[in-house]
């Protein structure tokens, strides 16, 4: 299974190849915070770039549940994935993992 790390202002995604669920603390340090996941109505066929195989089912994305409180960065590439309208798009780091990577 793999996780796919998604920064706010780059470019490249970074591909994270995983045997075990990420435990609270791990994502907690990804986002930089508390954690929010994402409905799966999201679209992963393409990552810029990277080919994920997926149209986004069985897929979750978790971000900082404050990112928007916080005033992080606004991620484009994230907020691009998702298949729903959300006026304030998605703030600071994601990760688009597998639903068994979630304990």
């Amino acid at each position: 299974m793999e996780a796919i790390i998604i920064k706010p202002n780059e470019e490249n995604v970074e591909v994270i190849e995983r045997d075990k669920p990420f435990k609270l603390e791990e994502l907690q340090k990804l986002v930089g915070g508390l954690i929010e996941v994402v409905p799966d109505r999201i679209d992963l066929r393409n990552i810029n770039g990277h080919e994920t195989g997926s149209t986004g089912v069985g897929k979750l994305m978790v971000v900082n549940e404050e990112g928007l409180i916080l005033d992080l960065p606004y991620n484009e590439q994230a907020t691009n994935l998702l298949t729903y309208f959300n006026p304030y798009g998605i703030r600071g780091t994601a990760v688009l993992m597998d639903e068994g990577l979630l304990e």
